[in-house]
């Protein structure tokens, strides 16, 4: 709701129907229209996330979100690839920065794994 309010537009995807139909119904409990498209100003998905992410890319650079989250931590980093279908450099419609990737993943603890200690 807080990136809303700031003017920001949240397009959000998973795989799992499950996981989206309760996207949604927390987003109408919260108080947003969770109806829309792209477009609007919040849109929940149900899909491939590389093709997801591959078709972000192609309306464009003003299509382009400013924040990208990947957010499956066992197997985030499998996703970089489809930025690659990204526009890249400036040009008309380009955003004044370029997007900030987030990726969670797992990390080893002390101890863990191989090598010394």
């Amino acid at each position: 709701r807080a990136a809303l309010e700031r003017g920001c537009r949240v397009v959000a995807n998973d795989l799992n129907p499950d996981a989206v139909e309760c996207c949604r119904r927390s987003a109408v409990l919260n108080g947003i229209d969770a109806g829309g498209g792209r477009s609007s100003g919040f849109a929940v998905e149900c899909g491939d996330a590389r093709r997801f992410i591959m078709d972000l890319g192609m309306d464009g650079p003003a299509g382009l979100p400013d924040h990208l989250m990947l957010n499956y931590p066992s197997g985030s980093t499998d996703f970089l690839d489809a930025l690659r279908w990204w526009p890249s450099g400036g040009g008309d419609g380009a955003p004044s920065s370029p997007p900030r990737v987030h990726v969670y993943t797992f990390a080893r603890g002390d101890g863990e794994g191989g090598g010394g200690g």
